[in-house]
């Protein structure tokens, strides 16, 4: 969840294992909490154009999350596949490859081209 307000987030925050509880759900003590995420300063937008990720930004659900300049030049959040889990694929696709030399190099092809367009559609939604 995302909070203009820190005041609002703690709120929400200290609330949120009772409901969670009514239906016999708990929050996991490391994976909750609350971070800062915000636009990068304006001294940073000055010598930047774009923000890179990391000291503004955090990973969720196999993406990263970090601020970049759109097209138009306003600061907006943006994802990428998470760094861990690019190369554990990126390490199965390539075990993929060793256990499938045998077959016709238009079989591997079209199955490689099927895992790409299938990464990529998960990137792009």
């Amino acid at each position: 969840m995302g909070f203009a307000g820190e005041e609002d987030a703690r709120r929400v925050l200290e609330v949120l294992p009772k409901r969670f509880g009514r239906f016999g759900l708990t929050l996991h003590p490391t994976m909750t909490g609350m971070i800062e995420f915000c636009p990068p300063s304006r001294e940073d937008s000055i010598t930047r154009t774009n923000s890179l990720p990391g000291r503004n930004s955090f990973d969720l659900l196999g993406f990263t999350h970090y601020w970049a300049r759109s097209r138009r030049g306003v600061w907006v959040v943006k994802r990428k596949t998470s760094r861990h889990r690019f190369s554990r694929s990126l390490h199965a696709i390539s075990q993929w490859c060793k256990s499938h030399r045998h077959q016709k190099v238009r079989d591997q092809h079209q199955t490689l081209v099927t895992k790409l367009r299938g990464h990529y559609v998960m990137a792009l939604s």
